[in-house]
């Protein structure tokens, strides 16, 4: 069973798109906030969803159709980071304290990796000095 329905009592002047058993699946409100998953949206995109999926598929999905089948996804996991995918594949995550951006490296998606040859004798002859800068007040 599927159904709209405009200016109920949960949605006034709004919209409200449901499905399987008649449970509220998106909604539009009088205020032009899209809520899915969610009847009460507080923002003009709030997307919930209550399962914690680690996998890239769900969240927030940006396609371009000119791109070979290439998408983005964000999406809020469990430990509050939020998570950044190309095409299913992890790439990296916002700290939700610091907001600093961490990305992802791993050695089995990179190729032609060498042992890099001993450089700390060559480092060991460099002239190291350390300096303090003199600053006079006078403008000298």
């Amino acid at each position: 069973m599927a159904a709209s329905f405009y200016n109920n009592a949960a949605n006034a002047k709004g919209f409200q798109f449901r499905t399987n058993g008649n449970n509220t699946r998106m909604v539009l409100t009088s205020n032009g906030f899209l809520g899915i998953g969610t009847a009460t949206p507080a923002s003009e995109i709030h997307i919930r969803y209550g399962k914690v999926f680690n996998d890239g598929e769900h969240g927030l999905r940006i396609e371009n159709t000119a791109s070979d089948g290439n998408w983005w996804t964000l999406m809020h996991f469990s430990d509050d980071d939020l998570g950044l995918f190309n095409t299913g594949v992890f790439r990296g995550s916002f700290d939700h304290v610091s907001g600093e951006y961490v990305t992802f490296s791993d050695v089995r998606r990179k190729k032609d990796i060498e042992t890099s040859p001993a450089l700390l004798d060559k480092v060991m002859l460099l002239d190291i000095k350390k300096k303090t800068l003199w600053h006079d007040c006078a403008g000298r």
